[in-house]
């Protein structure tokens, strides 16, 4: 449910990213909230990575993806 924020929709995400596949490749989360675009890597197969927390941003739908670097 999107929070309001002076007079505009903001939501905010988290995520976890885990590398469980030992191939060399990283895998690679993106969070996209309104305009805002944000991708971030982990290749440690051994833990996973730390919370990424976007933050409050404008927007009133958040997608989220998940795919090999």
């Amino acid at each position: 449910m999107p929070a309001h924020h002076q007079g505009h929709k903001q939501l905010s995400g988290a995520i976890y990213l885990w590398d469980n596949k030992r191939d060399g490749k990283k895998a690679c989360g993106k969070i996209t909230i309104g305009r805002w675009k944000k991708d971030w890597y982990w290749g440690n197969e051994s833990t996973h990575s730390p919370k990424y927390i976007n933050g409050w941003r404008n927007g009133t739908d958040a997608k989220f993806g998940l795919f090999l670097g």
